[in-house]
């Protein structure tokens, strides 16, 4: 064994022994990685102040109390702009309000931060209801377009439509 043999044993042992410490650190930052994630993901502190304003919202809203119900909910929205819920009782004030581009524009909002409304398996899942709320302002959308196609918000729009149902689309269940 000459000395270019000995060399290339020694740095492949080098190797070896480096590419071991490499995979044993990555495998354990991951699991504590992984831990986090799953404990983050278990714990939703629920915010009563949020349920409460909610329920009142709810309140004004099946008592046709449109204006106080979009002040409270917009207050909701401002004040907890990284939970879904207010978005989505945004999306049901549109909905009261014949308003379904609208509506489906705080859908998004809400199924954005929150995937589980589209999943049907999960105790908030809304997708029925965005689906057909989608579907009519789809409906609505190409209606104006087919009237007046250089309006660049039409255009926007559509855009969202398309997003909605690809993310409607690849929903679980």
């Amino acid at each position: 064994m000459d000395n270019l043999d000995k060399y290339s044993v020694i740095s492949i042992v080098v190797l070896i022994i480096l590419s071991t410490i490499l995979i044993f650190y990555q495998i354990s930052s991951g699991e504590a990685d992984n831990r986090t994630a799953v404990v983050l993901r278990q714990y939703k502190a629920p915010n009563p102040e949020l349920k409460q304003k909610v329920q009142i919202a709810s309140a004004l809203m099946e008592n046709s109390n449109f204006d106080k119900a979009s002040v409270l909910i917009e207050e909701l929205v401002s004040q907890f702009p990284y939970d879904g819920s207010p978005y989505m009782m945004l999306g049901d004030l549109r909905i009261r309000q014949q308003s379904p581009i609208k509506a489906m524009l705080a859908y998004r909002d809400a199924v954005d931060l929150n995937p589980d409304y589209l999943d049907k398996k999960a105790p908030d899942f809304q997708g029925k209801k965005i689906k057909n709320t989608v579907n009519e302002a789809r409906h609505l959308i190409e209606i104006e377009l087919n009237k007046n196609s250089a309006d660049k918000n039409l255009r926007s729009y559509r855009k969202t439509v398309y997003y909605m149902l690809r993310k409607i689309a690849g929903s679980c269940g």
